[in-house]
């Protein structure tokens, strides 16, 4: 046995990383979802319940999801034109500013719909998707949008946010935000879809193949530099994904 009579630093103490993730996340009133079974309430292998790992909002199965989200090994499964997914409802309160990340699996096809931001009071929505080789964070307007390559790889992280009218997203390390003017319209109260748009029925298109394995979402935009806590934040999650993810 090795016995070392010395402090070491927090960042050198492995499993401290989730801790301060949580802690960050729930400093700025953000949440963290983690589809392991800790997190989860099954009933015959669907699950019925998603509950917070940090922060507050219990995820349900969208109203079209009706045992279809079903919890694997790598995550909440999708599956193809099916409605696999979760809806956390008055998850922000204001669509102005936010930010979301979720951490996939691609399958054997698209992912499609990773998450939605739906506002409540207004007939748009806007949705981070992975089709054709791309990832692009957008509105339903078509108000704004921004893309990129979507990484190679099996477990990937995609970040993106909405903050002065504008969209930035952020997929294997690169960061772009939108070149169309700033759109004011976003604004008021919404709701966060995991998986899928709406409670809609249909939409078989939107819901693609995969595994969502993590989310986060946040009531500031941490990718935009103007925000103070965003350099904070995206280094508690990268420091947990490095050691622990």
């Amino acid at each position: 046995m090795l016995i070392l009579d010395a402090d070491l630093p927090a960042a050198a103490l492995l499993g401290a990383e989730a801790p301060a993730l949580a802690v960050a996340v729930t400093s700025v009133g953000g949440s963290w979802y983690q589809a392991a079974p800790d997190w989860v309430t099954l009933d015959a292998g669907a699950i019925t319940e998603w509950r917070p790992r940090a922060g507050q909002g219990l995820a349900l199965p969208a109203q079209p999801n009706r045992g279809n989200g079903k919890l694997d090994p790598a995550g909440l499964r999708l599956i193809p034109a099916t409605n696999c997914g979760f809806c956390i409802a008055d998850a922000a309160a204001d669509a102005a500013d936010f930010s979301f990340a979720v951490l996939c699996r691609p399958g054997a096809e698209e992912l499609r719909t990773l998450l939605t931001l739906n506002l409540q009071g207004a007939k748009n929505y806007l949705f981070l998707s992975h089709q054709a080789g791309q990832v692009s964070f957008k509105s339903q307007s078509e108000s704004g949008e921004v893309s990129l390559p979507m990484p190679t790889g099996t477990d990937l992280l995609l970040i993106a946010g909405l903050s002065r009218g504008r969209f930035f997203l952020r997929a294997g390390g690169e960061v772009a935000q939108s070149a169309t003017p700033p759109d004011t319209a976003i604004t008021g109260p919404a709701d966060l879809f995991i998986g899928c748009r709406s409670h809609r029925e249909g939409l078989p298109k939107t819901l693609g193949d995969g595994h969502i394995a993590q989310v986060f979402f946040w009531p500031v935009n941490i990718l935009d530099p103007k925000e103070q806590a965003g350099a904070g934040q995206l280094a508690a999650l990268e420091d947990y994904l490095f050691w622990e993810a």
